[in-house]
């Protein structure tokens, strides 16, 4: 992202500048408050033998610690790009996106299987795009999403999770990380972005959890039982609907 002075941006916004718009470049924090959510997973797995296995999922955050819950037996972080800092190691220095993949994927190796996540066996493609606040920029957030797309068949990726961010100031159509999102998802991706935390306020749905294509994700605080019945959408968890009416979000 680079800085432009007033006079510059009055230049490049002339008439005969080719130059059809220009887009701040918006800041996307982390969110993702609940850590396991009793969604019927183990079900799943004992039924079905669903796992993850086969399957690799990008967690497009502030990066991957090695945990053991991801690394043992096997080390299933099979890649990591950092577009923040630009190591090669997987590193976490914010600890969201260690969460993030420990929900998804951990496969409760230190726990002997107590904190286990609902794709133990799922790979695990750490794309840092966030800082060690917690907050990036959307054209890193892009080019992270951008990179996905591009490696998706080296890296045998299906899925784009992204637990970022930031408050809807236009129409997806008019946002370019909205845009991004429709981008991987026409490309075969499944995409599931967190609603926000920005409840419990009508339409508070945040951006990129606004576009029509990504599963978009509220909270459920499950009072600690097994059952459904008794669970609750957390205050916090971002509310619909969207500008013009669409129903958001798509899952809690």
């Amino acid at each position: 992202s680079s800085k432009v002075s007033v006079h510059c941006l009055k230049r490049m916004c002339s008439w005969n500048s080719g130059i059809k718009k220009i887009y701040l470049d918006g800041i996307k924090k982390t969110s993702l408050y609940i850590a396991t959510p009793s969604i019927g997973s183990t079900a799943v797995q004992r039924k079905k033998g669903l796992t993850g296995k086969g399957i690799n999922i990008a967690i497009i955050d502030t990066g991957v610690f090695p945990h053991p819950d991801l690394t043992k037996p096997v080390n299933r972080i099979v890649a990591f790009k950092d577009w923040v800092n630009h190591k090669k190691r997987p590193y976490d220095d914010n600890g969201h996106g260690t969460h993030v993949a420990g929900d998804a994927a951990g496969n409760g190796w230190v726990s002997k299987g107590k904190y286990k996540g609902p794709a133990p066996e799922a790979g695990i493609v750490a794309v840092k795009v966030l800082d060690q606040n917690g907050n990036g920029f959307d054209s890193t957030i892009i080019k992270g999403i951008e990179w996905c797309i591009t490696n998706r068949k080296r890296l045998k990726l299906r899925i784009l999770s992204l637990s970022l961010g930031g408050p809807v100031s236009t129409s997806c159509e008019d946002d370019p990380l909205c845009q991004a999102v429709e981008k991987a998802v026409r490309a075969g991706l499944t995409v599931v972005v967190a609603a926000g935390n920005g409840g419990p306020g009508r339409s508070s749905i945040e951006s990129p959890g606004n576009s029509p294509l990504a599963i978009t994700v509220g909270a459920v605080d499950d009072r600690r039982t097994l059952v459904q019945s008794d669970d609750r959408i957390t205050s916090f968890s971002s509310r619909g609907p969207l500008r013009g009416g669409r129903v958001k979000p798509d899952l809690v």
